[in-house]
């Protein structure tokens, strides 16, 4: 069995297209396979973007991932606000994140948001796999 995880990356829309060069360098299909890309508008009332990916091998060694990995340290160096969950078939949770004041919502609204994905469970204020 692969060791899949589910992805969730949220970030202004102003920084998705940052996000894709990155990868373009190696002529990554990654946000060819993303499996939902809802926008919607934060208290700040700029657009934000949720891409998701289910069921993914995401592996940092995959140079793709480590780009956008890498990119996503940049967005905290520079204050741009972000944040990235992994959540791993056996349980391997990653959480990233910057906020500012305007980020997004709130918490609540952003773990609603993964729930509505799928694939993600939240419980005792952790995130675990869902097999779909």
């Amino acid at each position: 069995m692969k060791n899949l995880s589910n992805v969730i990356i949220c970030v202004a829309k102003r920084d998705v297209k940052s996000l894709k060069n990155v990868i373009q360098i190696v002529d990554s299909n990654l946000f060819n396979v993303c499996d939902t890309v809802n926008e919607f508008i934060g208290k700040d009332g700029l657009k934000y973007v949720f891409l998701g990916w289910k069921n993914i091998e995401w592996f940092k060694s995959y140079i793709d991932i480590w780009l956008l990995e890498s990119k996503l340290i940049e967005f905290r160096q520079n204050n741009i606000p972000f944040y990235y969950v992994r959540v791993g078939r056996k349980n391997d949770v990653e959480e990233k994140f910057f906020y500012d004041d305007n980020f997004i919502l709130s918490k609540s609204i952003l773990v609603k948001k993964i729930l509505e994905f799928g694939g993600i469970k939240y419980g005792n204020k952790k995130f675990s796999y869902e097999r779909i």
